[in-house]
């Protein structure tokens, strides 16, 4: 019996603690304006965009490279996947 009092105090006094611990918590402010993560989004798209261009580019002359060797259709997609990933 007695047990079971000192784990229900002991419960108690956890979500108590817990409670006076997320009271005191400072909320964080707004660390950008909406116009510079506008500018911040701009500029990863436009990376993004010149990665996969650039991908784009080295898979298209790994595909005339294929091509060019006159490789069998199924190994030819091997081919480009391994080409480009050197």
């Amino acid at each position: 019996m007695k047990h079971v009092l000192v784990i229900a105090a002991l419960a108690a006094f956890t979500t108590v603690a817990q409670a006076q611990v997320e009271k005191y918590v400072k909320p964080t402010p707004y660390a950008t304006s909406a116009q510079e993560q506008a500018k911040q989004q701009e500029k990863a798209s436009a990376r993004l965009s010149e990665k996969l261009m650039a991908e784009k580019k080295k898979r298209a002359e790994c595909r005339a490279e294929a091509k060019a060797q006159k490789i069998p259709m199924m190994k030819r997609i091997a081919f480009v996947r391994d080409c480009v990933k050197r």
